[in-house]
């Protein structure tokens, strides 16, 4: 693991560099996260990890078992329905209320951000990261920014998920189509269509993720956490 710089206190630290190796798949469902561990392998004290790991707990990300410690959670399907109806929720609420105080300027960011998502399809990492950027440009203008505050929240769940367990095939040119209608929409100034676009594009999102953890072979983390308890 790494740290990053950019954040205040050696807890944040910890707590980025911990949710960033989750995300990333490097530490895998069931993986038992050693306070010690990694205060040596980040350079800091036992004091730190452990605010950190009260914060992952927090987000689900992270879990405390008896007699082991805290271990990284195994998402479940419903787990994950919550967490996408939520966002569909919020996003769609987020949306509509940016859109007002959207300039031209801002739309053709966000049109130039689509475009450089669409030249990433192949590279999952990249067109994430992008797709973040996207709506994240599309809803920053909200006059609330509690309401994005928690969205940001939501996306770290969900982005975990996504990097275990994939989505079906077709899933990128299905969420493209949807961006050129929301594009569309957000040229327009038609804030309610924006607002539907957003809302039905998370719940479909949210609901393929969970049929795919549904049908992963006898579960992608059940095996990684099997794997785990026999390396001790």
């Amino acid at each position: 693991m790494k740290i990053a710089q950019q954040f205040s206190t050696k807890a944040d630290l910890v707590y980025q560099a911990l949710v960033d190796a989750i995300i990333g798949n490097r530490l895998t469902p069931g993986t038992r996260l050693i306070v010690k561990e990694i205060a040596e392998q980040l350079s800091v004290s036992d004091i730190p990890v452990r605010e950190a790991l009260k914060m992952l707990e927090a987000t689900g990300l992270i879990e405390t078992k008896p007699y082991i410690g805290s271990v990284v959670a195994t998402p479940s399907p419903e787990w994950i329905e919550e967490v996408f109806v939520m966002r569909a929720a919020l996003e769609s609420m987020a949306t509509r209320t940016s859109i007002p105080f959207l300039s031209d300027a801002d739309i053709q960011n966000i049109i130039d951000i689509d475009n450089r998502m669409k030249e990433q399809k192949h590279n999952s990492v990249e067109y994430a990261r992008l797709n973040r950027e996207f709506h994240m440009a599309i809803m920053g203008k909200t006059p609330y920014p509690k309401l994005l505050s928690t969205i940001e929240e939501l996306l770290v769940k969900s982005q975990y998920g996504r990097a275990i367990f994939g989505l079906k095939p077709g899933t990128v040119k299905t969420s493209d189509l949807e961006h050129d209608q929301l594009i569309e929409a957000l040229q327009s100034r038609d804030a309610e269509m924006a607002e539907k676009i957003t809302r039905d594009h998370r719940l479909r999102v949210g609901n393929e993720l969970a049929d795919a953890i549904r049908k992963a072979p006898k579960n992608t983390a059940t095996k990684q956490l099997e794997a785990n308890k026999q390396n001790g």
